[in-house]
């Protein structure tokens, strides 16, 4: 049996432009269906988000891999944490409305960071007069990164 580190890092590398592709073909299919700012700038953002969410998410898969001998059991606890995760991104639900004895799975779901990244990017071009980007975004309760 392999050591959980040679175990990560051997699929990583070995993973990586495979990694790579599936996040950059979202971006160019967003990028050109919904009109977003095509600036450098956040189209390379849009790419950073979407690489490192898919890492960090193929991570924890390999991480429970890792941990359980078993493939139902490694399944069946990625399965819970991913559903978990994305209950508490943001993405299905408005944030700032999550009861306080919850939020705190927030600040370490990777699902929440990875959606407040591409909601910043998707209104990057929304004018800020009036400061109607930055109430947009407390309104959602996305402040976990910084402006």
């Amino acid at each position: 049996m392999y050591y959980p580190s040679s175990y990560y890092f051997g699929r990583f590398i070995s993973q990586l432009l495979l990694q790579m592709f599936y996040p950059v073909l979202m971006v160019i299919i967003f990028v050109y269906s919904l009109e977003i700012d095509t600036s450098t700038e956040n189209i390379g953002r849009f790419f950073l988000v979407s690489i490192l969410l898919n890492c960090s998410q193929t991570g924890m898969g390999w991480a429970c891999g890792s941990i359980s001998g078993n493939f139902m059991v490694a399944n069946s606890i990625n399965l819970i944490l991913t559903l978990l995760f994305m209950l508490t991104s943001g993405a299905l639900g408005n944030a700032a409305n999550f009861p306080p004895w919850i939020n705190w799975l927030t600040h370490i779901s990777p699902l929440r960071y990875g959606v407040e990244g591409f909601f910043r990017c998707l209104i990057l071009n929304v004018p800020n007069e009036d400061g109607l980007r930055d109430r947009t975004i407390t309104q959602l309760g996305f402040d976990l990164l910084p402006g």
